[in-house]
């Protein structure tokens, strides 16, 4: 049985010297207690690539600040992340304030109000350039027929 425990404690501490900083809060969560609890929403730096990761409970996604690109990726494992945005401040800023997920949803979800689409300014705009030729061609019309 000494020798099992003795695999364990090798294994374990290979794991550690070997893991990423997300790997490592990840573990941290899986063990619980006020290690988690050190770990968990809020941004972790790693000392080696200079990246900022947060794991976030309520989401249970990990992710991860590149000051150095002013870019947000979702980590999902070593070697492999997803872009998610880029800050229009660019490099070089510190990482973005993240507000907990439950506010973040409530925010997304629609009330009965407002559960139909609401165009964006941008939408708008758009449309409105869309309409400039139709718009022409009715006051076209329009000065046609009164001649």
């Amino acid at each position: 049985e000494e020798e099992g425990g003795e695999i364990e404690v090798a294994s374990r501490n290979a794991f550690l010297n070997d893991a990423s900083t997300p790997e490592l809060v990840k573990q941290a969560i899986a063990v619980g207690g006020p290690v988690a609890d050190g770990v968990c929403n809020r941004w972790v730096l790693d000392q080696a690539t200079q990246l900022y990761f947060r794991y976030d409970t309520t989401t249970r996604q990990m992710h991860c600040w590149n000051p150095g690109q002013g870019c947000m990726y979702l980590w999902k494992e070593r070697g492999k992340m997803d872009f998610l945005w880029a800050a229009p401040t660019g490099s070089g800023s510190a990482p973005p304030a993240m507000p907990s997920a439950s506010v973040a949803i409530a925010a997304l979800q629609p009330t009965g109000q407002q559960a139909e689409h609401q165009p964006s300014a941008e939408e708008k705009r758009v449309d409105e350039l869309r309409s400039i030729p139709q718009q022409a061609a009715q006051q076209q019309q329009q000065q046609q027929q009164q001649q």
